[in-house]
């Protein structure tokens, strides 16, 4: 770490290139990114598996957590498959299964409508709405659904880095009293809208990819009990799932 930055020297390459040799242009760019202000919405674009995301002021940055699940939720990905991104964000996920599966068609949808507009910037099919609502009747059932919902406890929020709320907002990261009322919802929606034996991908409290091939009595079993320990969230994996166990679960669901 050099001067509180984590990738000092990388971020100074990315400043480096967006001012494009116009000293002026780059001391603006510093002084924005040492308020910090994300770096994405200063150069206007992150690097996500392999693909380069616009990125608008105010949606969310996607982390590099999530290139595990959008590797994870395209190798489960038939060409000429359907997928639904929730919380698609910027698209980075959605647009990581279109560039990974072209004859695939991939959907998402996200509550805020910059989050949308975004996305649609990326080239991603996308709807503003809650979770699955606007989802178009004629999609059908999907192969995949990927996730990447708030998670954070709300009485956490406060512990987040002091420079979070300062330019993102809660809602990419409030899940609730305990960081599952988001994520349950999906458990609870998604069998209704996958294929037989289809996947369905998110990233954990933990920050681990987790993959799981639900089923509806699976979800009612996983719903009646909902514990507010991380080993036992009835979000269909656990923190210590290993890497792995995941995807190999079998049709009758996890064994957490």
């Amino acid at each position: 770490m050099r001067g509180g930055f984590v990738a000092a020297d990388e971020e100074a390459r990315e400043l480096l290139d967006a001012a494009a040799g116009d000293p002026a242009q780059l001391e603006a760019l510093v002084l924005r990114r040492e308020t910090g202000e994300p770096l994405a919405w200063i150069t206007g674009s992150v690097a996500f598996c392999g693909l380069q995301i616009v990125v608008h002021p105010d949606v969310y940055v996607p982390r590099w957590h999530t290139e595990l699940v959008a590797e994870r939720a395209a190798a489960r990905l038939p060409e000429g498959g359907v997928a639904i991104d929730l919380c698609t964000g910027c698209g980075a996920l959605a647009a990581t299964l279109r560039a990974r599966r072209p004859g695939a068609r991939v959907v998402g949808t996200d509550l805020d409508p910059n989050a949308v507009a975004n996305a649609r910037a990326n080239g991603v099919e996308a709807y503003a709405g809650d979770l699955f609502a606007p989802v178009p009747g004629d999609l059908g059932l999907a192969d995949v659904v990927a996730a990447v919902v708030p998670y954070v406890p709300r009485r956490a929020l406060p512990l987040l880095q002091r420079d979070t709320f300062r330019f993102e907002t809660a809602l990419a990261y409030d899940g609730g009293e305990e960081g599952l009322d988001i994520l349950l919802r999906v458990l609870e929606e998604a069998p209704a809208r996958l294929r037989p034996g289809a996947r369905w991908c998110s990233r954990s409290v933990a920050h681990r990819p987790a993959t799981w091939t639900p089923t509806s009595r699976d979800c009612r079993t996983r719903t009646r009990s909902r514990s507010p320990t991380r080993t036992a969230t009835c979000a269909a994996w656990s923190s210590h799932l290993s890497r792995s166990e995941c995807g190999r679960r079998a049709v009758g669901g996890p064994a957490h």
